[in-house]
């Protein structure tokens, strides 16, 4: 999220500056913690140890009247400790369409100011070192915690936002033209101590017809059930599925062939097989 961030160009207003500034992520450890918080409904992802390098294509740096040291500079930052988290809700499009919505939550970084190397390379190098040290420890990590926080609290929820609300909470499917599926979620995801929930309307259509309801109402539907070991669970319902296969029916054809005499089954029950695969389907 944070790669290669763009860093704003500093000037002090006296004749130092540093310009073309940037933040590569070079290594991060493979632990990443993941933990709920429930009062902001949100889930955080916290990184203790994240290396990276800060890069600064010009500096001029103000050692006396008229006298100027100027270089670029790169700053080995070797450890960053970042806790990121998005906090659940939905809002309303223009559209009437009601689709998820994040903001930032628990969002920290904290830049170790002794474990920064400073890579100085320009005229009076040797005279502003220790200086210029101490410059690059305090300025540029201010400057990069403040941009970090930012990208994490606005820039990252603003981007996710954007592409949902572009999305309109419809989503095309694979395979066949036309064919779409309203994921609309009337309901925020829930987060809790155990399980993160999240549902979706998950209605199929075409989209030369347009949105037909199945004749069944959407039922009220379990996010998670504490009775099932298995860590992922997902539940649809019949009103999912009449609407899978009637909008199927509509983008593309079905074609092929059943010999009675194959099945076991006489030709009126045959029949009856066909018409239900052709578009009839009962309540269960």
């Amino acid at each position: 999220m944070i790669n290669n961030i763009q860093l704003p160009d500093l000037d002090d207003g006296h004749g130092s500056y540093l310009k073309g500034n940037k933040l590569t992520i070079l290594e991060r450890t493979s632990k990443v913690d993941f933990y709920p918080d429930v009062a902001k409904n949100a889930v955080v992802f916290s990184n203790k140890k994240i290396s990276a390098i800060a890069t600064c294509e010009k500096f001029r740096y103000k050692i006396a009247p008229l006298i100027f040291a100027d270089g670029s500079a790169e700053v080995d930052i070797n450890t960053i400790e970042i806790d990121a988290g998005l906090s659940f809700s939905t809002t309303v499009l223009p559209s009437g369409h009601v689709v998820p919505y994040v903001t930032g939550a628990d969002v920290y970084t904290h830049i170790n100011r002794f474990d920064i190397v400073v890579k100085l390379q320009g005229n009076y190098i040797t005279e502003i070192g220790e200086i210029a040290q101490i410059f690059f420890q305090g300025t540029i990590a201010d400057l990069l915690e403040k941009e970090i926080i930012n990208a994490l609290n606005v820039t990252v929820p603003g981007a996710f936002n954007k592409a949902i609300a572009f999305s309109n909470g419809y989503f095309p499917m694979p395979v066949f033209k036309n064919w779409v599926v309203d994921w609309q979620t009337p309901e925020a995801a829930t987060v809790t101590d155990t399980y993160i929930g999240i549902g979706v309307k998950g209605l199929y259509f075409d989209s030369l017809i347009g949105e037909e309801e199945p004749a069944v109402a959407i039922p009220d539907m379990p996010y998670h059930n504490s009775s099932h070991s298995e860590q992922f669970q997902t539940y649809v319902s019949s009103y999912d599925i009449d609407g899978f296969f009637n909008s199927l029916l509509e983008v593309t054809q079905i074609k092929g062939w059943l010999n009675a005499s194959l099945t076991g089954l006489d030709t009126s029950m045959v029949n009856k097989l066909l018409v239900g695969i052709s578009g009839y389907y009962g309540p269960d």
